[in-house]
Protein backbone atom coordinates (compact mmCIF):
# COMPACT_ATOMS: atom_id res chain seq x y z
CA UNK A 1 0.00 0.00 0.00
CA UNK A 2 2.86 2.67 0.81
CA UNK A 3 4.44 1.63 -2.64
CA UNK A 4 1.26 2.33 -4.40
CA UNK A 5 0.80 5.61 -2.54
CA UNK A 6 4.56 6.79 -3.45
CA UNK A 7 3.62 5.63 -7.19
CA UNK A 8 0.77 7.62 -7.12
CA UNK A 9 2.71 10.78 -6.00
CA UNK A 10 5.51 10.76 -7.96
CA UNK A 11 2.85 10.28 -10.85
CA UNK A 12 0.97 13.27 -9.88
CA UNK A 13 4.74 15.27 -9.54
CA UNK A 14 5.55 14.30 -13.17
CA UNK A 15 1.88 15.47 -14.37
CA UNK A 16 2.02 18.70 -12.34
CA UNK A 17 5.10 19.64 -14.05
CA UNK A 18 3.39 19.59 -17.50
CA UNK A 19 0.95 21.83 -16.09
CA UNK A 20 2.92 24.51 -14.92
CA UNK A 21 4.09 27.33 -18.03
CA UNK A 22 7.82 26.98 -18.88
CA UNK A 23 9.74 29.35 -19.71
CA UNK A 24 12.63 28.38 -22.82
CA UNK A 25 15.44 30.08 -23.48
CA UNK A 26 17.05 29.85 -26.93
CA UNK A 27 19.49 31.70 -29.07
CA UNK A 28 21.18 31.78 -32.69
CA UNK A 29 23.62 29.25 -31.87
CA UNK A 30 21.64 27.73 -29.13
CA UNK A 31 21.40 23.68 -28.43
CA UNK A 32 20.40 21.18 -26.16
CA UNK A 33 17.11 20.73 -24.15
CA UNK A 34 18.31 22.91 -20.94
CA UNK A 35 16.34 25.93 -22.19
CA UNK A 36 17.75 28.06 -19.60
CA UNK A 37 19.15 31.31 -19.93
CA UNK A 38 23.11 29.71 -19.36
CA UNK A 39 22.55 26.90 -21.66
CA UNK A 40 19.75 28.51 -24.41
CA UNK A 41 18.44 25.82 -26.74
CA UNK A 42 17.70 25.97 -30.44
CA UNK A 43 14.41 28.05 -31.42
CA UNK A 44 13.15 25.33 -33.64
CA UNK A 45 13.69 22.53 -30.99
CA UNK A 46 11.53 24.82 -28.91
CA UNK A 47 9.09 25.36 -31.64
CA UNK A 48 8.44 21.84 -31.15
CA UNK A 49 8.78 21.64 -27.68
CA UNK A 50 6.32 24.59 -26.69
CA UNK A 51 2.83 23.51 -24.72
CA UNK A 52 0.43 26.06 -24.03
CA UNK A 53 1.32 28.49 -21.71
CA UNK A 54 4.73 28.41 -22.25
CA UNK A 55 7.30 31.13 -22.98
CA UNK A 56 9.99 31.10 -25.85
CA UNK A 57 12.31 33.84 -24.80
CA UNK A 58 14.93 34.39 -27.43
CA UNK A 59 18.43 36.21 -26.51
CA UNK A 60 19.76 39.01 -28.74
CA UNK A 61 20.75 38.05 -31.82
CA UNK A 62 19.65 37.35 -35.60
CA UNK A 63 17.55 34.17 -36.51
CA UNK A 64 16.49 33.10 -39.98
CA UNK A 65 14.39 30.11 -40.75
CA UNK A 66 15.80 28.93 -44.15
CA UNK A 67 13.41 26.49 -44.58
CA UNK A 68 10.78 28.96 -44.39
CA UNK A 69 7.72 28.78 -46.81
CA UNK A 70 5.22 30.96 -48.07
CA UNK A 71 3.33 31.74 -45.22
CA UNK A 72 5.10 29.48 -42.80
CA UNK A 73 8.19 30.68 -40.68
CA UNK A 74 9.10 29.41 -37.17
CA UNK A 75 5.84 28.13 -36.66
CA UNK A 76 4.97 26.17 -33.65
CA UNK A 77 3.99 22.52 -33.45
CA UNK A 78 1.20 23.31 -30.78
CA UNK A 79 -1.42 26.02 -30.28
CA UNK A 80 -1.95 27.42 -26.89
CA UNK A 81 -5.48 27.34 -25.95
CA UNK A 82 -8.14 29.18 -23.67
CA UNK A 83 -7.74 27.15 -20.14
CA UNK A 84 -3.70 27.28 -20.09
CA UNK A 85 -2.56 30.13 -21.79
CA UNK A 86 -1.08 31.36 -25.38
CA UNK A 87 2.49 30.30 -26.42
CA UNK A 88 4.60 33.51 -26.38
CA UNK A 89 7.74 34.03 -28.23
CA UNK A 90 9.33 37.03 -26.97
CA UNK A 91 13.06 38.50 -26.83
CA UNK A 92 14.51 38.92 -23.27
CA UNK A 93 15.58 42.81 -24.11
CA UNK A 94 12.90 44.29 -26.12
CA UNK A 95 14.21 44.48 -30.06
CA UNK A 96 16.91 42.62 -28.99
CA UNK A 97 15.99 39.00 -30.94
CA UNK A 98 15.58 40.17 -34.83
CA UNK A 99 13.78 37.63 -37.16
CA UNK A 100 15.46 38.07 -40.80
CA UNK A 101 13.50 36.07 -44.02
CA UNK A 102 14.64 33.99 -46.10
CA UNK A 103 13.44 36.16 -49.11
CA UNK A 104 11.22 39.38 -49.83
CA UNK A 105 8.91 36.22 -50.61
CA UNK A 106 8.61 34.93 -47.43
CA UNK A 107 7.85 36.13 -43.66
CA UNK A 108 10.24 36.29 -40.92
CA UNK A 109 6.81 34.59 -38.55
CA UNK A 110 4.49 33.18 -40.03
CA UNK A 111 1.73 31.16 -38.36
CA UNK A 112 -0.92 28.43 -40.53
CA UNK A 113 -3.86 27.13 -38.21
CA UNK A 114 -1.88 27.47 -34.90
CA UNK A 115 -4.15 29.56 -31.91
CA UNK A 116 -3.58 31.26 -28.99
CA UNK A 117 -0.05 32.53 -30.23
CA UNK A 118 1.57 35.90 -28.76
CA UNK A 119 4.43 37.74 -30.54
CA UNK A 120 5.97 40.19 -28.21
CA UNK A 121 8.82 42.64 -28.22
CA UNK A 122 10.75 41.09 -30.97
CA UNK A 123 11.98 42.96 -34.27
CA UNK A 124 11.03 41.12 -37.69
CA UNK A 125 11.18 41.64 -41.43
CA UNK A 126 7.55 40.58 -41.77
CA UNK A 127 5.02 38.67 -39.57
CA UNK A 128 1.72 36.73 -40.69
CA UNK A 129 -0.77 34.99 -39.18
CA UNK A 130 -2.85 32.46 -41.86
CA UNK A 131 -6.43 30.74 -40.25
CA UNK A 132 -5.00 31.77 -36.70
CA UNK A 133 -7.32 32.71 -33.93
CA UNK A 134 -6.90 34.65 -30.74
CA UNK A 135 -3.68 35.80 -31.78
CA UNK A 136 -1.22 39.11 -30.60
CA UNK A 137 1.33 41.02 -32.18
CA UNK A 138 2.64 43.57 -29.48
CA UNK A 139 5.56 45.82 -29.03
CA UNK A 140 6.92 45.13 -32.62
CA UNK A 141 8.97 46.67 -34.86
CA UNK A 142 8.73 45.18 -38.37
CA UNK A 143 10.63 46.25 -41.41
CA UNK A 144 11.20 45.65 -44.96
CA UNK A 145 7.69 43.54 -45.32
CA UNK A 146 7.05 40.37 -47.30
CA UNK A 147 5.10 39.94 -50.94
CA UNK A 148 2.80 36.66 -50.00
CA UNK A 149 3.55 33.39 -52.25
CA UNK A 150 6.00 35.71 -54.52
CA UNK A 151 8.67 32.99 -53.62
CA UNK A 152 10.43 33.80 -56.75
CA UNK A 153 10.50 37.23 -56.11
CA UNK A 154 9.99 39.31 -58.56
CA UNK A 155 7.87 36.75 -59.78
CA UNK A 156 4.58 36.58 -58.25
CA UNK A 157 1.67 38.57 -57.38
CA UNK A 158 3.42 41.46 -56.31
CA UNK A 159 0.62 43.49 -54.62
CA UNK A 160 0.00 41.20 -52.60
CA UNK A 161 2.50 42.51 -49.91
CA UNK A 162 2.68 43.99 -46.45
CA UNK A 163 4.30 44.07 -42.73
CA UNK A 164 2.19 42.44 -40.50
CA UNK A 165 -0.65 40.09 -41.76
CA UNK A 166 -4.02 38.89 -40.07
CA UNK A 167 -5.82 36.61 -42.94
CA UNK A 168 -8.57 34.28 -42.20
CA UNK A 169 -8.04 34.68 -38.07
CA UNK A 170 -10.47 35.80 -35.74
CA UNK A 171 -10.32 38.06 -32.15
CA UNK A 172 -6.76 38.78 -32.64
CA UNK A 173 -5.07 41.81 -31.38
CA UNK A 174 -2.10 44.15 -33.08
CA UNK A 175 -0.95 46.83 -30.54
CA UNK A 176 1.83 49.09 -30.42
CA UNK A 177 4.05 47.79 -33.21
CA UNK A 178 6.38 50.33 -35.31
CA UNK A 179 6.06 49.21 -38.86
CA UNK A 180 8.76 51.32 -41.37
CA UNK A 181 10.99 50.88 -43.77
CA UNK A 182 9.31 48.96 -46.43
CA UNK A 183 11.09 47.89 -49.31
CA UNK A 184 10.52 49.20 -52.92
CA UNK A 185 8.37 46.86 -54.46
CA UNK A 186 7.47 49.12 -57.14
CA UNK A 187 3.82 47.79 -56.33
CA UNK A 188 1.66 50.57 -54.71
CA UNK A 189 -1.79 48.70 -55.58
CA UNK A 190 -4.61 48.94 -52.62
CA UNK A 191 -3.60 45.52 -51.78
CA UNK A 192 -0.20 46.63 -50.09
CA UNK A 193 -0.44 47.47 -46.67
CA UNK A 194 1.98 47.83 -43.49
CA UNK A 195 -0.67 46.08 -41.56
CA UNK A 196 -2.98 44.27 -42.94
CA UNK A 197 -6.61 42.34 -42.41
CA UNK A 198 -7.34 39.76 -45.15
CA UNK A 199 -10.32 38.09 -45.73
CA UNK A 200 -12.88 36.45 -43.74
CA UNK A 201 -11.84 38.06 -40.47
CA UNK A 202 -13.72 39.35 -37.83
CA UNK A 203 -13.53 41.16 -34.15
CA UNK A 204 -10.17 42.05 -34.73
CA UNK A 205 -8.50 44.64 -32.57
CA UNK A 206 -5.66 47.09 -34.38
CA UNK A 207 -4.45 49.82 -31.68
CA UNK A 208 -2.01 51.95 -30.95
CA UNK A 209 0.40 51.49 -33.96
CA UNK A 210 2.32 53.73 -36.56
CA UNK A 211 3.55 52.79 -39.69
CA UNK A 212 5.30 54.83 -42.09
CA UNK A 213 4.78 53.73 -45.76
CA UNK A 214 7.47 55.99 -47.33
CA UNK A 215 10.08 55.02 -49.46
CA UNK A 216 13.69 54.45 -48.35
CA UNK A 217 14.34 57.72 -49.62
CA UNK A 218 11.69 59.61 -47.24
CA UNK A 219 9.13 59.95 -50.14
CA UNK A 220 5.27 58.80 -49.54
CA UNK A 221 3.86 56.23 -51.21
CA UNK A 222 5.61 53.17 -51.42
CA UNK A 223 2.84 51.36 -49.69
CA UNK A 224 -0.51 52.18 -50.82
CA UNK A 225 -2.44 51.42 -47.21
CA UNK A 226 -1.26 52.38 -43.76
CA UNK A 227 -3.86 50.20 -42.77
CA UNK A 228 -5.44 48.12 -45.12
CA UNK A 229 -8.59 45.75 -45.79
CA UNK A 230 -8.74 42.45 -48.49
CA UNK A 231 -10.90 39.56 -49.33
CA UNK A 232 -13.86 41.01 -47.84
CA UNK A 233 -15.98 39.13 -44.98
CA UNK A 234 -13.71 41.46 -42.53
CA UNK A 235 -16.68 42.23 -40.05
CA UNK A 236 -16.63 44.22 -36.44
CA UNK A 237 -13.12 45.01 -36.69
CA UNK A 238 -11.80 48.01 -35.03
CA UNK A 239 -9.12 50.50 -35.60
CA UNK A 240 -8.54 52.89 -32.81
CA UNK A 241 -5.55 55.05 -31.79
CA UNK A 242 -3.56 54.56 -34.58
CA UNK A 243 -0.88 57.05 -36.80
CA UNK A 244 0.10 56.90 -40.01
CA UNK A 245 1.83 58.90 -42.69
CA UNK A 246 3.64 58.78 -46.07
CA UNK A 247 1.05 56.41 -47.36
CA UNK A 248 -1.09 56.44 -50.45
CA UNK A 249 -4.37 56.10 -47.88
CA UNK A 250 -4.52 55.67 -43.97
CA UNK A 251 -7.35 53.21 -44.29
CA UNK A 252 -9.27 51.11 -46.74
CA UNK A 253 -12.77 50.09 -46.23
CA UNK A 254 -13.35 47.14 -49.34
CA UNK A 255 -14.84 43.93 -49.75
CA UNK A 256 -14.30 41.06 -52.31
CA UNK A 257 -12.91 42.39 -56.05
CA UNK A 258 -16.24 40.25 -57.39
CA UNK A 259 -18.58 42.09 -55.41
CA UNK A 260 -19.75 38.99 -53.77
CA UNK A 261 -18.27 39.58 -50.01
CA UNK A 262 -18.54 42.87 -48.08
CA UNK A 263 -16.81 44.27 -45.07
CA UNK A 264 -19.16 45.78 -42.51
CA UNK A 265 -19.42 47.55 -39.33
CA UNK A 266 -16.16 47.95 -38.83
CA UNK A 267 -14.93 50.91 -36.83
CA UNK A 268 -12.13 53.91 -37.29
CA UNK A 269 -11.55 56.03 -34.25
CA UNK A 270 -8.99 58.12 -32.54
CA UNK A 271 -6.48 57.92 -35.19
CA UNK A 272 -4.01 60.40 -36.77
CA UNK A 273 -3.05 60.17 -40.38
CA UNK A 274 -0.91 62.91 -42.19
CA UNK A 275 1.47 63.54 -45.09
CA UNK A 276 -1.42 61.11 -46.89
CA UNK A 277 -3.41 61.40 -49.97
CA UNK A 278 -6.76 60.18 -48.08
CA UNK A 279 -7.67 58.97 -44.23
CA UNK A 280 -9.99 56.64 -45.49
CA UNK A 281 -10.72 54.95 -49.37
CA UNK A 282 -14.19 54.02 -49.23
CA UNK A 283 -14.09 50.99 -52.11
CA UNK A 284 -16.67 48.40 -53.67
CA UNK A 285 -18.41 46.32 -50.60
CA UNK A 286 -17.41 48.86 -47.13
CA UNK A 287 -21.08 48.76 -46.20
CA UNK A 288 -21.79 50.42 -42.88
CA UNK A 289 -18.50 51.55 -41.35
CA UNK A 290 -18.27 54.15 -38.43
CA UNK A 291 -15.74 56.75 -38.40
CA UNK A 292 -15.49 59.16 -36.03
CA UNK A 293 -13.06 61.42 -33.80
CA UNK A 294 -9.97 61.13 -36.32
CA UNK A 295 -7.83 63.67 -37.52
CA UNK A 296 -6.35 63.96 -40.59
CA UNK A 297 -3.75 66.59 -42.15
CA UNK A 298 -1.98 67.08 -45.26
CA UNK A 299 -3.66 65.23 -47.95
CA UNK A 300 -6.14 64.86 -50.91
CA UNK A 301 -9.20 63.42 -49.73
CA UNK A 302 -10.98 62.92 -46.13
CA UNK A 303 -12.84 59.91 -47.42
CA UNK A 304 -13.02 58.77 -50.97
CA UNK A 305 -15.65 56.87 -52.40
CA UNK A 306 -14.96 54.40 -55.35
CA UNK A 307 -17.45 52.54 -56.91
CA UNK A 308 -16.78 49.71 -59.32
CA UNK A 309 -19.27 49.60 -62.18
CA UNK A 310 -18.92 45.83 -62.81
CA UNK A 311 -20.15 45.25 -59.08
CA UNK A 312 -23.36 47.57 -58.86
CA UNK A 313 -24.68 45.70 -55.31
CA UNK A 314 -20.59 46.16 -54.07
CA UNK A 315 -21.48 49.99 -54.20
CA UNK A 316 -20.00 51.57 -50.97
CA UNK A 317 -22.33 52.97 -48.55
CA UNK A 318 -24.55 53.43 -45.45
CA UNK A 319 -21.45 55.14 -43.38
CA UNK A 320 -21.33 57.21 -40.29
CA UNK A 321 -19.13 59.89 -39.91
CA UNK A 322 -18.56 62.49 -37.01
CA UNK A 323 -16.23 64.47 -34.94
CA UNK A 324 -13.42 64.85 -37.52
CA UNK A 325 -10.81 66.82 -37.98
CA UNK A 326 -9.62 67.46 -41.57
CA UNK A 327 -6.98 70.24 -41.86
CA UNK A 328 -5.38 71.17 -45.27
CA UNK A 329 -6.85 69.17 -47.75
CA UNK A 330 -8.68 68.97 -51.52
CA UNK A 331 -12.12 67.87 -49.84
CA UNK A 332 -13.62 66.13 -46.62
CA UNK A 333 -15.75 63.40 -49.29
CA UNK A 334 -15.31 62.46 -52.56
CA UNK A 335 -17.94 60.17 -54.73
CA UNK A 336 -17.42 58.22 -58.01
CA UNK A 337 -20.15 59.71 -60.38
CA UNK A 338 -21.64 56.04 -60.81
CA UNK A 339 -22.57 56.43 -57.29
CA UNK A 340 -25.94 57.23 -57.15
CA UNK A 341 -26.39 60.36 -54.46
CA UNK A 342 -24.70 60.95 -51.65
CA UNK A 343 -27.42 59.33 -49.57
CA UNK A 344 -26.72 55.77 -50.89
CA UNK A 345 -22.86 56.49 -49.53
CA UNK A 346 -23.30 58.26 -46.25
CA UNK A 347 -26.29 57.41 -43.48
CA UNK A 348 -24.97 59.88 -41.44
CA UNK A 349 -22.16 63.05 -41.21
CA UNK A 350 -22.67 65.89 -38.75
CA UNK A 351 -20.01 67.73 -36.22
CA UNK A 352 -17.01 67.22 -38.33
CA UNK A 353 -14.54 70.45 -38.65
CA UNK A 354 -12.48 71.63 -41.38
CA UNK A 355 -10.08 74.35 -42.32
CA UNK A 356 -8.22 74.72 -44.78
CA UNK A 357 -9.91 72.96 -47.39
CA UNK A 358 -10.48 73.70 -51.02
CA UNK A 359 -14.00 72.36 -50.98
CA UNK A 360 -16.25 70.27 -48.81
CA UNK A 361 -17.39 67.72 -51.24
CA UNK A 362 -16.86 66.90 -55.18
CA UNK A 363 -18.01 64.03 -57.27
CA UNK A 364 -17.21 63.06 -60.84
CA UNK A 365 -13.54 62.59 -60.79
CA UNK A 366 -12.81 66.01 -58.73
CA UNK A 367 -15.74 68.01 -60.43
CA UNK A 368 -19.36 69.67 -59.46
CA UNK A 369 -17.17 70.66 -56.52
CA UNK A 370 -19.56 71.89 -53.54
CA UNK A 371 -18.97 73.64 -50.32
CA UNK A 372 -20.14 72.89 -47.25
CA UNK A 373 -22.94 75.37 -46.84
CA UNK A 374 -23.98 73.67 -50.31
CA UNK A 375 -23.93 70.40 -49.17
CA UNK A 376 -25.91 71.60 -45.67
CA UNK A 377 -28.49 72.83 -47.86
CA UNK A 378 -29.15 70.09 -50.65
CA UNK A 379 -28.58 66.83 -48.75
CA UNK A 380 -29.62 67.44 -45.40
CA UNK A 381 -25.65 66.70 -43.76
CA UNK A 382 -23.30 68.19 -41.37
CA UNK A 383 -25.57 71.03 -39.94
CA UNK A 384 -23.45 71.29 -37.39
CA UNK A 385 -20.37 70.70 -38.62
CA UNK A 386 -17.66 73.81 -39.12
CA UNK A 387 -15.05 75.71 -40.73
CA UNK A 388 -12.44 76.61 -37.87
CA UNK A 389 -9.05 76.18 -37.03
CA UNK A 390 -8.33 73.89 -34.54
CA UNK A 391 -4.84 75.44 -33.20
CA UNK A 392 -3.01 71.94 -32.85
CA UNK A 393 0.05 72.62 -31.04
CA UNK A 394 2.61 72.32 -34.02
CA UNK A 395 0.73 71.85 -37.48
CA UNK A 396 3.31 70.24 -39.75
CA UNK A 397 5.41 68.34 -37.33
CA UNK A 398 5.54 64.67 -37.66
CA UNK A 399 4.42 62.92 -34.36
CA UNK A 400 1.06 62.59 -33.11
CA UNK A 401 1.94 64.61 -30.28
CA UNK A 402 2.02 67.64 -32.50
CA UNK A 403 -1.56 67.19 -33.33
CA UNK A 404 -2.67 67.95 -29.85
CA UNK A 405 -5.18 71.24 -29.53
CA UNK A 406 -4.60 74.03 -27.53
CA UNK A 407 -7.58 74.03 -25.94
CA UNK A 408 -10.77 71.49 -26.55
CA UNK A 409 -14.36 72.90 -27.15
CA UNK A 410 -17.36 71.38 -26.64
CA UNK A 411 -17.77 71.41 -30.42
CA UNK A 412 -18.48 67.78 -30.86
CA UNK A 413 -21.71 65.20 -30.87
CA UNK A 414 -21.52 65.34 -26.74
CA UNK A 415 -23.95 63.42 -25.09
CA UNK A 416 -22.94 59.29 -25.89
CA UNK A 417 -20.21 60.71 -27.62
CA UNK A 418 -17.02 62.70 -27.07
CA UNK A 419 -17.91 66.66 -26.97
CA UNK A 420 -14.65 67.32 -28.66
CA UNK A 421 -14.14 66.99 -32.42
CA UNK A 422 -10.27 65.17 -33.41
CA UNK A 423 -8.46 62.40 -32.44
CA UNK A 424 -7.17 64.21 -29.50
CA UNK A 425 -10.39 64.57 -26.97
CA UNK A 426 -8.73 65.44 -23.52
CA UNK A 427 -4.59 65.61 -25.09
CA UNK A 428 -4.15 62.73 -22.49
CA UNK A 429 -4.73 60.24 -24.99
CA UNK A 430 -1.42 58.13 -26.17
CA UNK A 431 -1.95 57.86 -30.07
CA UNK A 432 0.73 56.02 -31.68
CA UNK A 433 3.05 53.47 -30.88
CA UNK A 434 5.16 54.02 -27.92
CA UNK A 435 8.23 51.73 -27.65
CA UNK A 436 7.46 50.67 -24.29
CA UNK A 437 6.99 47.15 -23.14
CA UNK A 438 3.11 47.95 -22.81
CA UNK A 439 1.15 50.18 -24.71
CA UNK A 440 -1.71 52.39 -22.08
CA UNK A 441 -4.99 51.20 -21.80
CA UNK A 442 -7.81 52.92 -24.14
CA UNK A 443 -9.61 56.07 -22.07
CA UNK A 444 -13.05 54.72 -20.80
CA UNK A 445 -16.58 56.11 -22.35
CA UNK A 446 -15.17 56.46 -25.96
CA UNK A 447 -16.46 52.86 -27.31
CA UNK A 448 -19.81 54.31 -28.04
CA UNK A 449 -23.21 52.25 -29.47
CA UNK A 450 -23.03 52.15 -32.97
CA UNK A 451 -25.83 54.62 -34.11
CA UNK A 452 -28.52 52.22 -36.26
Amino acid sequence: MKKYILFLIFINMVMGIELFARDLYVSPSGSGSSYTMENPGEIKDALFAAQAGDKIICLDGTYQDTEAGAINAFRTSNSGNSTSGSITITSQNPLGAYFKQRGVGYPAIGMEQRDYIIIDGIKADAISFVGCDYIQVKNCEVINGFVQWATNYPSGDLSLYWGINIQTSNNCLVRNNYVHGMYATNSDTHNTACIMVFGNSDNNIIEYNSVDGSHSNGEPGNVYNAYGTKGGDMDDNIWRYNFGTKCKTGFMAMGSTDGTRYTQRNKVHNNIIINTNQFLEHNHGGIDWQVYNNTFYNGIHFINGMYYADVSDACPRDSYVWNNLIHTATDVYRRDPNTVNWSSFLAYSNYNQVYNCTYYASYAWGKNNISLYVFQSTNNYDMNSLIANPRFINAGGSNPEDYKLTSYPSNGRGGSYAPVIGAYITGNEVIGCTQDKTAPASPIGIDAVIIQ
